[in-house]
């Protein structure tokens, strides 16, 4: 019988022996990155396996970490066990393994790609050793003080992150030349065992690292491309919680491929110009955004004692973790200012931490978390999904067919009312004419379309139906998630959201006078005008008045007192400025003592003053 020309088996060969023989071959494949992932190297000493590590936890709860003298290029562990410290070339594990430190003629160690401690320091206390660490930071970056006290408690945290199952990235902002480097190398340099990468580092390295040495990952320049981005957002989603490795297909010798897991768990530092387009991602970060200092003290160039102030606090802070690993737990006491969950979450690691160093620095921290959340919520309200909720509601509260109906039409009401609300926000291409030799036309901008609104109320959560009017959101029954939503986008303090959804109403405080809208601005404004505009012809015919007045009934040189009208006093003097009118007590001059434009009156006032005049002539005698 002939053979399968694709793979030279026999067709009557038993296919269940075939597949036992490829699975026990699979097994007896040891895929390369094995041994590496783990970065530990096996030695067999008789029935007893030596494993080579930085660092491991025993059973009993003693802790082990690896030291590296880079003077002597020599590696040793040091056994915190009992409240003692031990020196040790290798530690027993089990009756079937041991525990030793890397191998010092390493690279990672030569070439000072991983800090280690060089011995067991000791410190004062918590807090003095807080101070110590603040005041380096403080030495060589300028920063503020409430974000300075985040620094120096990231820090201190990242020698504790692994008794906490979800901690934060502390991540600076910032153009070229505003210091976002310095901060990750000072702060760097003073975190639990810190690897320090960049742009030329590649995933596949990363995710090696991560996995072998459990490091705090310290990333400058973190703008990525297309495809180093998607790779970078499965370490940074995965690598704030325990217990979440990212899963890679790798090759094996065989040329199959099999499942590799890597724990991308651990502390991370992050520096970039612009934040990243998760908003999710954002809430995971302690993020700062740093701008252009005219004029600082701190040095230009890092001093040469500068490696070693750091490696002394390093030593100091090994101490810290051993004593403080044990005694390590959350406390969510300290977060009850802030509201939003995910931050909560985030800050808890480094709060508890703060804890226990002392109420100040838990105060800052707090403080800057409550500016963040703020923050945070403003970019929130800066999205389709809250002026999505704000319509909804305005159609609860205002619109009697929905009310009656207990349904938001998809196509209708909710497209109606977002494009009558937000046309303008969301519009991207105006109204324009094209004029051709016979006639003018119109094309019209876009409007946002009621799919693409569905598309984010599905993304919300929110169920929708379908009648034989189209799709639509039953209000009744899903009322409790638009509610819950409307606090999440923080609305609850623009509506009040009670049981009922016929009750919906806008807040408005009584301090605080409503907003008109734009139509009532327009008419207001009209209106004003308008009113100004009157008032501007009143007082030019009242001056042409006066004018036409004056040039009626020229003055004589030497003026005239007392002159009467209806029991008024008015005057003109040669005292006053030539041409000035003075009329009663308060200088003011009657209206009726003008002549009025009418056919009836006119000149009668002119007439009485003239024939007043021609009698005091007589009456005054000559010469006087």
């Amino acid at each position: 019988m002939a053979k399968n020309k694709k793979t030279g088996d026999r067709p009557d060969e038993n296919p269940i022996k075939k597949i036992a023989e490829e699975e026990k071959a699979k097994k007896e494949v040891v895929p390369p990155e094995e041994k590496e992932s783990e970065n530990e190297e096996e030695e067999d000493e008789g029935d007893v396996k030596e494993r080579r590590g930085t660092s491991c936890v025993l059973k009993d709860g003693s802790l082990v970490e690896m030291l590296y003298d880079t003077e002597e290029s020599k590696s040793i562990l040091a056994v915190y066990r009992d409240g003692k410290v031990t020196l040790e070339e290798k530690v027993k594990v089990s009756s079937t393994r041991s525990f030793a430190p890397l191998a010092p003629n390493q690279g990672i160690l030569e070439t000072g790609f991983i800090q280690f401690p060089s011995a067991v320091g000791e410190y004062e206390s918590n807090e003095r050793l807080y101070q110590e660490i603040r005041s380096f930071v403080d030495k060589y970056v300028l920063l503020r003080p409430k974000f300075l006290s985040v620094v120096t408690a990231y820090v201190m945290m990242s020698w504790l992150y692994d008794r906490f199952q979800n901690i934060p990235y502390l991540r600076v902002l910032g153009m070229w030349g505003t210091g976002k480097s310095r901060v990750l190398q000072v702060a760097g340099n003073l975190c639990y065992k810190a690897a320090f990468a960049g742009g030329s580092m590649s995933m596949s390295a990363l995710f090696r690292t991560l996995d072998a040495f459990r490091p705090s990952m310290v990333y400058d320049e973190a703008e990525f491309s297309a495809v180093e981005s998607n790779e970078m957002r499965r370490v940074l989603r995965q690598g704030y919680s325990a217990n979440t490795p990212v899963a890679r297909s790798e090759p094996a010798a065989n040329g199959k491929y099999y499942v590799q897991t890597y724990q991308v768990f651990g502390p991370k530092i992050l520096a970039s110009q612009a934040k990243f387009g998760d908003n999710a991602l954002e809430s995971r970060c302690l993020t700062e955004q740093l701008f252009p200092i005219a004029k600082s003290d701190r040095p230009i160039e890092l001093p040469a004692n500068f490696k070693e102030e750091a490696l002394a606090l390093r030593n100091k802070l090994l101490m810290f973790r051993f004593k403080n690993w044990a005694i390590t737990y959350p406390s969510e006491n300290m977060l009850k200012a802030v509201k939003l969950p995910r931050l909560k979450q985030t800050g808890l690691a480094i709060v508890s931490v703060a804890k226990m160093i002392g109420q100040e620095p838990v105060n800052d921290i707090v403080e800057f978390l409550n500016e963040y959340e703020h923050i945070l919520s403003i970019e929130q309200a800066d999205s389709v999904e809250n002026d999505i909720l704000i319509c909804i509601l305005e159609l609860l509260r205002g619109d009697d067919r929905v009310r009656v109906s207990g349904k938001i039409r998809i196509g209708g009401d909710l497209a109606g009312a977002f494009n009558h609300a937000k046309y303008e926000e969301y519009s991207d291409r105006q109204t324009y004419e094209n004029k051709s030799a016979f006639q003018v036309m119109k094309n019209p901008a876009y409007k946002v379309s009621p799919k693409k609104l569905g598309w984010h109320v599905r993304k919300m959560g929110l169920r929708v139906e379908q009648n034989r009017d189209g799709f639509y959101i039953p209000v009744f029954r899903e009322y409790l998630n638009i509610q819950s939503l409307a606090r999440r986008y923080g609305l609850d303090s623009l509506y009040n959201l009670p049981e009922d959804p016929l009750e919906v109403r806008r807040i408005n405080p009584p301090d605080v006078q409503k907003r008109p809208d734009k139509e009532q601005r327009e008419e207001a404004q009209e209106a004003k005008n308008a009113d100004k505009l009157q008032e501007q012809r009143i007082l030019k015919s009242e001056e042409e008045a006066i004018t036409e007045a004056i040039r009626a009934n020229p003055v004589p040189i030497g003026g005239y007192e007392n002159i009467t009208d209806d029991g008024d006093e008015w005057a003109l003097e040669d005292d006053s400025e030539k041409g000035s009118l003075v009329g009663g007590e308060n200088n003011e001059l009657p209206e009726k003592k003008f002549p009025v434009e009418n056919n009836s009156g006119k000149g009668q006032v002119q007439d009485e003053v003239k024939e007043s005049w021609e009698k005091d002539e007589k009456d005054t005698p000559s010469g006087s």
